[in-house]
């Protein structure tokens, strides 16, 4: 049997999973945002990327639900962890709202939040992984104006670090006259 977040082999009857809706608290006392866990009762949660977290007597639980063979996307996701406004990361819609997130979490957002695989939100959304690394939407390959405005808007840049090395090099041998070496190993 597979982890009881991601779903069972073929031909088993899927049980059900207890989930609750908890809003944790800092140790400073601050309330953390909603999250779901799954209630591997007595003394533990387990959250939506498999890892186990203690139960603490400050946590408040907001809802329980019961869930079949992992089917976590089906639950209401937007006021949760998940998604975090100021996170550099996260995916930027047609329209440029943001929808900031984990940098790891891409792919969670896209099932949870908007339902999708990643690859297919890909298609219309721009994928941030930070502020120097931006993914164009894969059907148009430009940002839409909005997007384009709230990337500017921010000193975010568009396209990968990669891309952003080649020009800086480029930008220094025009600066400098001197050409790079392209082989250090022939000796040349």
């Amino acid at each position: 049997m597979q982890h009881p977040l991601f779903g069972f082999i073929s031909g088993e009857t899927p049980p059900a999973s207890e989930l609750a809706k908890v809003r944790r608290v800092y140790a400073n006392g601050t309330p953390m945002k909603l999250a779901w866990l799954l209630d591997m009762s007595p003394g533990d949660w387990i959250t939506h990327d498999g890892m186990r977290v203690a139960k603490d007597a400050q946590d408040e639980i907001i809802a329980r639900v019961r869930v079949y063979a992992g089917a976590w996307e089906a639950l209401f996701w937007e006021d949760t962890d998940l998604l975090d406004a100021t996170r550099e990361s996260g995916w930027l819609s047609p329209e440029g709202l943001w929808y900031g997130c984990r940098t790891v979490w891409h792919d969670t957002v896209a099932k949870l939040i908007f339902r999708q695989s990643e690859d297919a939100l890909g298609t219309t959304f721009a994928r941030v992984r930070d502020r120097e690394y931006t993914t164009l939407p894969s059907a148009t390959g430009r940002l839409t104006e909005a997007q384009a405005a709230w990337i500017n808007a921010r000193g975010y840049r568009v396209g990968q670090k990669e891309d952003y090395a080649r020009r800086e090099a480029a930008a220094w041998v025009a600066k400098s006259g001197r050409p790079l070496r392209r082989d250090r190993g022939s000796g040349d």
